[in-house]
């Protein structure tokens, strides 16, 4: 490799940022609001009042109704607020992509029908225009099934609806208790804004009546978690393989929540700082998978003798989390994860190398266990890594694949939106597995996240197998107990590596320059850049690929320059955009044409609404690099995109409104071009922000943005070039430096 060189942070300055300007067309109508069409929606007004009148005018219970909506009326701009307000039966949330989910109250209903019939306001009839149908909502229930073949019932998990009314919420609290009469019942933390609770001991009558309560919003049995996991004898651990840490170094420090380490290792404690066991008793404790899962996070590449691991290595902080006989409720394991957080500030990266086996991800709705955990990240500042999940029963996937069912999707908590989640790819191979190096191994579980996001966001070596799920020699090494060496496979595995990888990144700074989401930003955008040729097809499995090593993420090569923006972008001031973006000159041609590689990859925290639907994500930002017209300097010229999302066949994914409604609203946003010939004179970097209520309460939104222009033949000086010109536009700038020890530590 040759000679590197620092990336750079371009400072957000006043003058960046600007207001959006005022105006805008005319409500759009997306069909005739006749008297007919308002007949047929007062009709199902009608039915709604019929089916629940003992409820609404009897118990002065509220009910909730679901609205169906055009599938061209999914934008924020579209959304139906006037028709469906606090006077009539207001919006609480969103269930499937392009359903929302009302509020409704008998003297509510009556208002909404009497605007159905009467509105003729161009609010009210654009807002109707966007209405397929309104009718009852049906909770999700889960027990079924099971409840007829068991006798003894496991514990159940209740989520009762938020109608972010407290009045509202309260008579459903009472009317809730008083059904619950007898048994044992607790309310359990997942968010702020869920009402969950868990009862103990059900009965099968107390779940039929819990099915048709009406403040049901699902009903399932608790989630369990466990660990499994086979591992294959290898010989013991030598010291070459597994190197104690330098004295006098300071290592990145990842909080690792699993089964535990293994006390008695004692090459494997010497990466330990600190060993938490409050929550699982030494009799109850398996420590093998946590063991496997902490000696890649210390030793990863000695380990495995191949340069193709992160060069990374990190201290752990290992909280025993998951027992080996007792059940582990996932409300239990929340609790502990809180703790542990909340316990060890210091600790910026948490490995979460566990999965729901009984709950996978859909399209429509966020996982409880997702939520919960994207609240313990905003809270804290903390990043989780989690793990896709593996597929565990026959037949495995070989590659290519195209999916035929659903039963390899990612499980709870992949769907996190705060997390980096991580898949599986092979790095060994022999005459029996089932895919070549580098292709998705074939137990690793694919996305897309909910509302088509994408998921997961990177991959990491987890091993290869045959169709019998065999893995010798083609597996990943790693230690357990008793000094042991030895290999074993799943995506729990290729997490650490990118878990250690964030850590690395973020205390290799001097000053710590890096947030949480410019630290994901440049391990997607590092994956990117590798791959640089990721299709659609690839994406649900791999991500957007293997990022570098933690040189590659913080510094340049000559025939690359990349460039950090992260402004802090208020409401009141929506648009941040930067003029006469830095082009090298060697990407220029003799008649000013563009040739060369443009990557842009943003990450940010947008505000999450606690419904979990599609609407989860409460803020777009938009990222465009784009080209102006220089006839025109003086006014706001034409901004034409000249750098599309990636991959660029994304649309392939699904039906293409839903499709891009999911890549538009992903707080993870990638986008390449390689130009051969582009005419574009002055270049600008605009972004905007956008939210889907008016009144949601942020003064402001982050966004990190990794920005890299590249020359594909790796030849030409871009780095200095872009620095010359970089100069030349009066831009402030940092530069980011990478601490001396860890430099010398990574040589």
């Amino acid at each position: 490799m040759s000679e590197l060189r620092p990336i750079r942070l371009v400072l957000t300055e006043d003058r960046d940022l600007s207001r959006v300007p005022s105006g805008g067309g005319p409500r759009k109508v997306f069909k005739d609001v006749d008297s007919r069409f308002r007949g047929r929606i007062a009709g199902e007004l009608d039915s709604i009042a019929g089916r629940y009148s003992q409820v609404l005018k009897k118990q002065k219970l509220p009910v909730v109704a679901k609205v169906v909506l055009e599938q061209e009326a999914l934008a924020k701009s579209h959304r139906p607020d006037s028709l469906f307000s606090v006077q009539t039966c207001p919006i609480i949330g969103c269930d499937t992509i392009g359903t929302l989910l009302l509020s409704v109250t008998d003297e509510g209903l009556h208002r909404l029908k009497k605007q159905v019939l009467n509105g003729t306001t161009i609010d009210v009839e654009a807002d109707l225009s966007t209405v397929v149908e309104i009718g009852s909502f049906d909770p999700i229930i889960d027990v079924v099934k099971e409840s007829e073949r068991q006798t003894v019932l496991k514990p159940l998990k209740i989520k009762l609806f938020n109608h972010i009314d407290s009045k509202q919420n309260q008579r459903i609290y009472a009317a809730f208790m008083e059904r619950l009469t007898g048994f044992n019942i607790q309310q359990i933390t997942y968010s702020s804004e869920m009402i969950v609770f868990r009862i103990d001991d059900p009965t099968s009558d107390l779940i039929n009546e819990l099915r048709g309560f009406v403040g049901t919003q699902s009903l399932s049995f608790l989630p369990t978690i466990s660990l499994a996991g086979q591992y294959l004898p290898a010989g013991t651990l030598s010291e070459v393989r597994f190197p104690p840490p330098l004295q006098g170094h300071e290592y990145p420090v990842v909080g690792l929540i699993d089964s535990g380490t293994d006390p008695t290792n004692e090459r494997l404690q010497e990466w330990v700082i600190k060993r938490d066991d409050e929550d699982v008793a030494a009799s109850d404790q398996d420590n093998r998978h946590g063991s496997f899962v902490a000696g890649l996070i210390a030793n990863s590449r000695a380990l495995n003798a191949s340069d193709n691991f992160p060069d990374v290595q990190a201290m752990i902080v290992d909280i025993v989390a998951v027992p080996k006989n007792s059940p582990l409720y996932e409300s239990d394991l929340l609790k502990t994860i809180r703790r542990a957080v909340a316990e060890n500030r210091d600790v910026r990266v948490w490995n979460l190398s566990i999965s729901n086996e009984g709950v996978t991800c859909d399209d429509n709705q966020i996982s409880d266990f997702a939520m919960a955990l994207d609240e313990i990240q905003t809270i804290n500042d903390v990043l989780l890594v989690n793990c896709t999940g593996n597929l565990k029963t026959l037949p495995l996937r070989k590659w290519p694949s195209t999916p035929t069912s659903e039963r390899d999707r990612i499980l709870a908590p992949a769907d996190s939106v705060r997390a980096l989640s991580v898949g599986s790819i092979a790095h060994l191979k022999n005459n029996q597995t089932l895919v070549r190096v580098g292709e998705p191994s074939p137990f690793s579980r694919r996305g897309p996240g909910t509302a088509f996001m994408p998921k997961p966001e990177i991959c990491h070596y987890g091993g290869n197998c045959d169709s019998s799920m065999n893995y010798a020699q083609v597996g990943v090494m790693s230690t357990t107990e008793n000094l042991g060496l030895v290999e074993s496979i799943g995506t729990s595995f290729s997490t650490p590596l990118i878990a250690s990888l964030a850590a690395g990144a973020l205390s290799a700074t001097e000053g710590n320059q890096l947030s949480i989401n410019m630290t994901k930003a440049l391990i997607v955008h590092s994956a990117a850049l590798k791959s640089r040729t990721t299709k659609a097809s690839d994406l649900r499995y791999r991500g957007f690929g293997v990022p570098g090593s933690l040189k590659e993420l913080l510094e340049c090569e000559t025939w690359r320059a990349t460039l950090l923006f992260e402004p802090e972008i208020p409401v009141d001031r929506r648009i941040f955009s930067k003029l006469d973006f830095p082009i090298p000159k060697c990407f220029r041609q003799a008649d000013g044409k563009l040739k060369g590689g443009i990557l842009l990859t943003a990450v940010y925290d947008p505000p999450l609404s606690s419904t979990g639907g599609y609407d989860y994500c409460q803020a777009n930002v938009e990222i465009s690099l784009g080209s102006y017209d220089s006839k025109n300097p003086e006014e706001d010229p034409a901004h034409s995109r000249i750098v599309p999302f990636h991959p660029k066949d994304y649309s392939k994914l699904g039906e293409k409104n839903l499709v891009e409604h999911g890549f538009k609203w992903s707080p993870v946003k990638v986008f390449q071009h390689e130009f051969r010939e582009k005419a574009a004179d002055r270049i600008r970097l605009y972004v905007r922000l956008y939210l889907r209520e008016n009144q949601i309460p942020v003064d402001s939104q982050n966004v990190a943005i990794v920005a890299s222009l590249y020359d594909p033949s790796r030849s030409l000086p871009v780095y200095n070039q872009t620095i010359q010109e970089l100069n030349a536009t009066g831009w402030q700038t940092q530069i980011i430096a990478v601490k001396e020890q860890v430099r010398s530590r990574l040589k």
